[in-house]
């Protein structure tokens, strides 16, 4: 079962013996036990993850056209699972091209074989790390590979000067995880799996007796120990991608340069 924010806020302050709210911002009492429910909430998504939180999303454009196949990772994304980009011509059709990951170096082996000597290959300087390098890329084509050194830049292997300036964001079709967020509004509704619900309300209503009452509710948290034991038991260690996908050097929280 899910909860909105008020009703979670209504049920640890029933449970603290306090005044009826109707919304989070009545009472200091309320707003302060609507920061506890968000703490809480981000505990459990350190410690359990939510798979609710996969999901599409585009990269970021640089739009600079002396860097065309430089791109960004979003901030509220922690992941890339899988990266696509829009190859057709026509700007009215959609035509999904997988884009591979290299790991860095293979990428810069990859495209130092270019020649430069040839009009569809170009060079851009790239900052990284507070040092520049020349990275090569082809101008004819659209992208095949990526590579990320770090956990902001994406290098794309080319971009189709006939099309488009630069490798563009909504062409760009990636899906990974992506941060959680909490709003401070009643209706706001957690983005967990229903069965850490019950470990949620626990969780901030055993926090709030500390916090606000100075005491401690051993029934409370007895319960909440309980839940937590079962959300590890329940978490879903298995990983249903090709192995490809799961490799050490895979997504962006793993890509180092050197």
């Amino acid at each position: 079962m899910r909860y909105t924010l008020i009703e979670l806020v209504q049920r640890i302050l029933e449970a603290l013996d306090s005044d009826e709210v109707n919304g989070i911002a009545d009472t200091t009492e309320a707003l302060a036990v609507a920061n506890i429910v968000k703490e809480s909430y981000f505990e459990i998504i350190s410690e359990h993850g939510s798979k609710n939180r996969e999901n599409l999303f585009h990269l970021d454009a640089s739009t600079d056209s002396t860097k065309p196949c430089l791109m960004f990772v979003p901030s509220n994304v922690v992941n890339i699972q899988r990266l696509k980009y829009n190859v057709a011509t026509d700007p009215e059709e959609i035509n999904l091209r997988e884009l591979h990951y290299l790991e860095p170096m293979a990428f810069l082996e990859m495209v130092n074989n270019f020649d430069v000597t040839q009009s569809w290959i170009g060079i851009s300087d790239i900052d990284f790390d507070g040092e520049t390098f020349q990275i090569k890329y082809r101008n004819d084509v659209f992208p095949t590979y990526w590579t990320s050194p770090d956990d902001h830049i994406i290098l794309l292997d080319a971009f189709n000067g006939t099309v488009e300036n630069t490798d563009t964001a909504v062409r760009t079709y990636g899906y990974g995880l992506k941060t959680a967020s909490f709003e401070m509004v009643d209706d706001f509704v957690p983005d967990l799996d229903p069965r850490q619900f019950s470990l949620l309300l626990n969780k901030a209503k055993a926090q709030a007796f500390v916090e606000l009452k100075q005491t401690q509710n051993e029934r409370v948290e007895k319960q909440e120990r309980r839940l937590n034991a079962l959300a590890y038991k329940t978490d879903d260690s298995t990983d249903p991608r090709p192995a490809i996908y799961r490799h050490k050097g895979y997504g962006r929280r793993y890509a180092r340069l050197f």
